[in-house]
């Protein structure tokens, strides 16, 4: 049975699915990761991850202290305890307080930035399926 033109463009645009997905999952990792970098935040681009989800894409940074740079907190101070501890670059920190963290929404803001660049990938590679 013979390709029709239909089905070639249908195939194209499998194809080309495909690929944005990748391509956008490869943007996410690499638009989260230079933020990060921006901030001053070395040591948590270990934990970032994007990964292709049904028609979607997932990203974001799993780092167990991130919730704190993204949603800022409160000053803490020992309730049923003399001090505060905690371990920081593998030394045991103790404090009769923790300083308020302001909010620094960085996932959010580098999914701002990731549709606007999406925007930009899907018109180039829609062009590919209309070659």
């Amino acid at each position: 049975m013979p390709v029709t033109g239909l089905s070639k463009t249908l195939d194209k645009l499998k194809i080309v699915g495909e690929k944005f997905q990748q391509d956008v999952v490869t943007l996410s990792h690499d638009v989260l990761d230079d933020l990060m970098n921006k901030r001053g935040y070395k040591n948590t681009q270990n934990f970032n991850y994007s990964h292709a989800s049904g028609n979607g894409v997932v990203f974001g940074n799993n780092a167990p202290w991130m919730v704190f740079i993204e949603n800022g907190s409160k000053e803490k101070r020992p309730v049923n305890a003399k001090c505060l501890h905690w371990v920081s670059n593998g030394r045991h920190v103790f404090s009769m307080f923790s300083p308020a963290i302001p909010a620094n929404p960085i996932v959010g803001k580098a999914s701002q930035e990731i549709e606007r660049r999406i925007e930009i990938l899907f018109e180039l590679e829609w062009r590919q399926v209309f070659k």
